[in-house]
């Protein structure tokens, strides 16, 4: 059970993150609502549903995916820096949106320039940080079960790291006729960060391809 085998160790991140990541394949096979709130997976709910006309009905089936484990296995390694842990944050990338760029590398320089500050962040500390949901130290519920904690994590993946790959293609698909110069700048510039990470590095981006 998490209470006794993972939960004692809620201040000692090493041994919890390691601890969690030999449980993912076992433990984690439904997505559940997280306690703060929101919806399962934000960002891929609608893709997990359909409409059955026998039935007359929406049916949902939140049975975690091999994609849903390994964004946490990436997660957890990245926690454990087994790979590198830097990622484009999404909530400061919308914060990018509103600014204006004159071309494509001078918005490419602003995100390198880690600019405005926390662009780019790194999971090592932003996980720990995390309080909605709380996914380390003495706040966490003793109570909390696999499936909940693995699906706390990949709500903040959705929020935070990940989950702006999925709002860059919506974004790019709905600008490919224009939109504005900033904000084509920006997107061409956060899709280059991203696509060098990949290409160059041994990063959460590339980790998760790989899983």
């Amino acid at each position: 059970m998490f209470r006794d085998y993972v939960y004692p160790y809620r201040n000692d991140h090493v041994a919890f993150a390691t601890r969690l990541l030999r449980k993912v394949d076992s433990e984690f096979t439904e997505l559940v609502r997280p306690r703060h709130g929101g919806n399962r997976r934000r960002l891929g709910g609608i893709q997990r549903c359909r409409v059955s006309l026998r039935r007359e009905r929406i049916e949902c089936d939140f049975s975690s995916r091999p994609s849903d484990k390994a964004v946490v296995k990436t997660l957890l390694r990245a926690w454990l820096r087994q790979i590198p842990d830097r990622y484009l944050c999404r909530l400061t990338f919308n914060r990018f949106r509103r600014r204006r760029f004159r071309s494509i590398e001078e918005a490419y320089g602003a995100i390198r320039q880690n600019s405005p500050d926390g662009c780019v962040k790194f999971l090592y500390n932003e996980l720990a940080r995390s309080n909605l949901p709380v996914l380390f130290g003495g706040s966490l519920p003793d109570d909390m079960t696999y499936n909940e904690y693995f699906s706390g994590m990949t709500a903040w993946d959705d929020d935070n790291c990940l989950g702006l790959t999925g709002e860059i293609n919506r974004l790019r698909g709905r600008l490919t006729s224009g939109g504005g110069g900033s904000v084509s700048h920006i997107l061409q510039a956060a899709v280059l960060w991203m696509h060098r990470m990949q290409t160059e590095h041994r990063s959460i981006y590339s980790e998760v391809a790989r899983q």
